[in-house]
């Protein structure tokens, strides 16, 4: 196995374009994920995955609401 004798990530310089587009990709992100993808010391791709998250009740909560609304 023949390993690569560059400098790892952290002292690789970040580019501001890239720092901003990372920013950009957390703005208005409540429930989700974002990756960072780094291929021989360089980020060459930002992941973002946003998660909706729904508050709806169970379907047998909601034929039992129903039921007893009929009833009253």
């Amino acid at each position: 196995m023949t390993f690569n004798n560059r400098a790892p990530f952290q002292d690789s310089p970040t580019s501001p374009a890239v720092a901003q587009k990372i920013l950009e990709a957390l703005q208005g992100l409540r429930f989700g994920a974002v990756e960072i993808i780094v291929h021989d010391g360089r980020i060459v791709q930002i992941e973002r995955k946003d998660k909706l998250r729904l508050n709806l009740p169970c379907p047998t909560e909601t034929a039992r609401t129903l039921k007893s609304d009929k009833e009253t």
